[in-house]
Order: structure tokens, then sequence, then C-alpha cells
């Protein structure tokens, strides 16, 4: 797999969150999956304050100041790591890794929660099998050192999308004022993908149900923002698009403030919507993502800026979201396709995606949103 990328670049005179991922070895990989591991929604997330780690259904989050210290552990042996989050009847310690080659071992001065959702147990140690080892604990080893012991201080926490604001986001779609055309059609021709295909990819050939081409367009008059500006500030931040209660984006691999292609994000909706995407283009213009494992759709999605025609004196910024894909499983087209639940919900997401690119650019919305939806099969 890929190495992260690390980096120790300003924001706001900060340091910037850099999310890297887990390293998955086969067959240890498929264990992993069994015990509900999904290896594109296992991250650990490290900034100047402390660290979280998410190993599936699984927790470990701490800050800097609690971490005495961190060493390189390994190898280990495949029964000792294989399937979910391991628990050592020794120490108490916490293990969440899929590989044999080793990982880092950090030791906190208050033990943490991790193995039980309750926190009954508390563990003295975490040991994270993460890609790039080495950088991972020359990276804590710095932190630690720049740290002082605050028992107030709280650990990182990701945001999360919640049951009662997804509800909300259907109920909205059905009310919500768009022209929207929808027409069928023979056959949705998909966008060829430039890359390598990875184990965790999850394209369309291997989705189920009929074939869809949406897109959402929105057009901006008078805004601060011109088109490049506009989309050099949504890949610095995809979550200016995002309602953070509905779907936040969660980066778990590269570094905050920039986005690159093989940068890859978690869209944290609520229920079995949550997925993962990879970037796969950029231009400064543009964005595209495509589908991996565990998200609700096989496809790709794009995202582009553009000047628009303009009236006299006043410019216009158009935005556009499009995307081309089939339901990832046959229960997923039943929710999408034959139910509407899961269309609706992800109509008022991209919806919603656009009425904060107005507030974004602070300009007034030309006309209502346009909507098309071309369903083949």
């Amino acid at each position: 797999m890929s190495s992260p990328r690390w980096g120790h670049s300003s924001i706001a005179g900060g340091f910037r969150t850099v999310a890297l991922s887990f390293a998955f070895q086969r067959p240890l990989d498929t264990w992993a999956r069994w015990s509900t591991v999904v290896p594109t929604r296992s991250y650990v997330r490290v900034d100047d304050h402390g660290f979280e780690a998410v190993y599936g259904p699984w927790r470990v989050a701490s800050v800097w100041s609690n971490v005495v210290g961190v060493q390189r552990t390994g190898p280990y042996r495949g029964w000792k790591v294989a399937g979910p989050a391991r628990l050592s009847w020794g120490d108490r310690g916490i293990t969440m890794a899929a590989t044999t080659v080793g990982g880092a071992c950090l030791r906190f001065r208050e033990p943490v929660r991790g193995i039980d959702p309750l926190g009954v147990i508390r563990h003295p140690a975490a040991t994270l099998g993460v890609d790039d080892v080495d950088a991972f604990v020359r990276m804590v080893e710095d932190r630690i050192e720049a740290s002082a012991w605050d028992g107030s201080q709280k650990p990182p926490d990701h945001r999360e999308g919640g049951l009662v604001p997804a509800v909300g986001a259907i109920w909205r779609w059905n009310r919500r004022c768009v022209a929207h055309d929808q027409r069928a059609v023979e056959e949705v021709e998909f966008p060829t993908l430039d890359r390598a295909e990875d184990v965790d990819d999850q394209p369309v050939e291997v989705g189920s149900g009929p074939a869809f081409h949406r897109r959402y367009r929105t057009v901006v008059r008078d805004g601060v923002l011109g088109a490049e500006d506009a989309m050099a500030a949504i890949q610095a931040d995809p979550n200016v698009l995002a309602d953070l209660d509905l779907a936040p984006f969660t980066k778990v691999r590269g570094t905050s403030g920039e986005m690159r292609v093989g940068d890859r994000y978690v869209i944290e909706v609520w229920g079995p919507w949550k997925g993962a995407v990879e970037v796969v283009d950029v231009s400064p213009c543009s964005l595209r993502l495509a589908t991996l494992e565990g998200h609700m759709e096989s496809g790709v999605i794009e995202m582009r800026t553009a000047a628009d025609a303009s009236d006299g004196e006043h410019a216009h910024v158009a935005f556009t979201i499009e995307s081309w894909a089939r339901s990832h499983d046959r229960f997923l087209d039943v929710m999408y396709d034959k139910l509407g639940i899961a269309k609706a919900l992800q109509s008022e997401m991209w919806s919603i995606a656009c009425d904060r690119f107005v507030q974004l650019l602070q300009g007034e919305q030309v006309g209502p949103l346009d909507v098309s939806t071309e369903r083949a099969g």
C-alpha cells in the first residue's frame, strides 16, 4: 500500500493534521474484514494536540501530554493480530494491527478507553500497525517532547453524522424546490480512470442494479471568489460544503489544508451510507473522487467550478457536482432505486453542498438549483 505523506506546514499558525493508513497484510486483511474492520475506514490522525486511531468499530485517542513513550515493536505472529482489536490479558494493552511486520507501541500516563464501548476496561498502552512505523514513531516522539501535562485536555475526536440529521435530510429533499430533470437512457457512459487498481478499489463493475448519471448545478452572481479560488478553498477543506451534523468529511490519508491525488476521505453519514473515497484527479478548477470499499455506491464523483456567462457588470461562477455510479450491493440498490431512501439522502447532501457554495462565495444564487438524473438499466 502507499505510504502516507508527512508534512509540517502551517495552517493558521498551527500544525497540520496528518492522516495515515493502517497496514493490511494478506491474508490478515480478510480476517480483519470478517471482524468488521474495513481498511478504508481505519486510520490514525495526528496533530499537535494529540492522536486518534480508528480501527473498524474500535477507537483509541489521547492528548500528547498523556503519552509517556513510544517504541517500535514486532514482528508479530499472525494469530496474535488476526481479526479484531486485541486485548492483552497480561497488561491490558490494546493492539490494532493487521500486519506481522510490526507496529508502534504508545504508553500512557493515564490509561485510555478502547476495547469496549463503555470504557470499562482502560489500556495503559496501545499498539498501532500503521503503514510507515518509523515515521510515525519519530512524529510521536516530537509531539511528546513538545507537550506539557494538563489533565483537563480532551483527546481529538472526528465528527460523525447523526440519525436525526439524516432523517431530516430525507424529509427536506422531498420538499426542496429544484429544477429536476429525470429521464431514462439506454446506457450511462462512465469516465475512464487512469489509475492502478488497488485491493480496496470499488469500481462500477462490482456494483448492483441500474447505473445512474446525476448532476447538481448552481450559479452564483457577484461572489467574492472566482472559480479557481473557490475550488482552492474546497480542496483545502471539503467541509466548507458540508453540513457537519449530516455528512462531515474526515481526511484519513494525507495532510490537511491541501488535496492531492491519493488522498482519502470518509464521508461520515450515519448508518450504512458512510463511505470512503480517494482523490484520483485534481486541477485548479476540479477534483474527482473514486469510491472505495464500503461506500454505498460504486463509481466516480466530480466537483468543478467555472466562470459562467455574465450579465453586464455581474460576474457569474458555476458550481457542478456530477456522479456516475451504481449501488454497491442489492440491499443498497433496494434502498436507493426501489425505495428512494438513500437517493433522497444523497440528493439532499449534494444539494446542501451547492447551498454552501453560494454561502462560500457570499453572492446571489441565480435561479433554482438545477438537478438532472439519467437512469440506465
